[in-house]
């Protein structure tokens, strides 16, 4: 459990976002999402209904199947997902 915490507590102060009201994780890579999930409920003790995700992915990609992967991936359920953004691509629009 020891290494757990040490290992998530360093790998939150590099890739963690801190506000007022939430704690934030941002990462691509399917098992470091596996592995703060593991750190902020074994370790921290945060139960797993108070998880949330958050998807940014480009309008020409399809957000319904990055929906669904990362449900699946992170165990957190869809309901608990914020609405996906769907950001701009310049490139997309000859720009």
């Amino acid at each position: 459990m020891r290494e757990l915490w040490l290992l998530g507590t360093a790998l939150y102060w590099a890739e963690g976002g801190k506000t007022k009201r939430m704690v934030r994780f941002s990462n691509g890579d399917p098992e470091m999402i596996r592995f703060i999930i593991r750190y902020f409920t074994e370790a921290c003790g945060v139960p797993k209904e108070k998880l949330r995700g958050y998807i940014h992915i480009h309008e020409t990609l399809d957000h319904v199947a990055a929906e669904q992967y990362w449900s699946h991936t992170s165990g957190i359920p869809l309901v608990n997902f914020y609405k996906t953004y769907r950001k701009p691509n310049p490139s997309s629009k000859g720009l």
